[in-house]
């Protein structure tokens, strides 16, 4: 792999992987609390928490149609602005229903990306580098979801709760902007 590949590879996979990693976890200590500012059925709050992953199920599936349909890059920027507008509008949201609904919203999109990133990896990387490349890339999430709950701690005890959706916001953005300047191209082949 030479230099140029290894960069494009930083800046395609790696940094927005640790900058979407941050966001999703920042809100680790933030949605429970809040859900427990709306409801205090705890039934309700446990399904508040699970409604990004619900939306991740659901994005899981179309998730290949989208990448063949409109490209990987696409993708991916499809994916992280179905996840940035949600929670910019969970900043003002006061109802359980749709914050459920735009929580699924945002697992939606997160799907969409983790799906396309993956199919990036399959792309531009040999078969024989692509297990050091995808532990790399867990060790990248992992150093993220170490970050994201202390950022999101701070964020919620300094500013308030609601800021940390902003805090996602700021951060997809971004990330929206690292994935929009490099060069990611392609679409997998039928048979990958």
């Amino acid at each position: 792999m030479t230099q140029n590949q290894r960069l494009q590879l930083i800046l395609a996979l790696y940094i927005p992987s640790i900058l979407i990693s941050i966001a999703y976890t920042l809100l680790t200590p933030i949605l429970p609390i809040f859900a427990g500012e709306l409801t205090t059925v705890y039934s309700i709050i446990g399904f508040i928490l699970a409604a990004e992953s619900l939306g991740r199920v659901f994005g899981d599936l179309p998730a290949s149609w989208f990448i063949r349909r409109v490209g990987m890059k696409r993708t991916m920027i499809i994916g992280i602005w179905l996840s940035l507008l949600p929670m910019l509008v969970l900043f003002i949201v006061h109802t359980i229903w749709l914050m459920i609904v735009l929580l699924l919203v945002v697992g939606f999109g997160h799907a969409l990306y983790n799906i396309s990133r993956h199919a990036y990896i399959t792309v531009i990387i040999r078969t024989s580098s692509r297990g050091r490349a995808i532990g790399l890339l867990g060790g990248v999430h992992r150093m993220g979801n170490f970050i994201g709950p202390l950022l999101g701690g701070f964020i919620g005890g300094t500013l308030g709760l609601r800021y940390g959706f902003i805090g996602f916001g700021v951060i997809s953005l971004i990330t929206f902007f690292v994935t929009a300047q490099v060069g990611i191209k392609g679409r997998p082949s039928r048979a990958s």
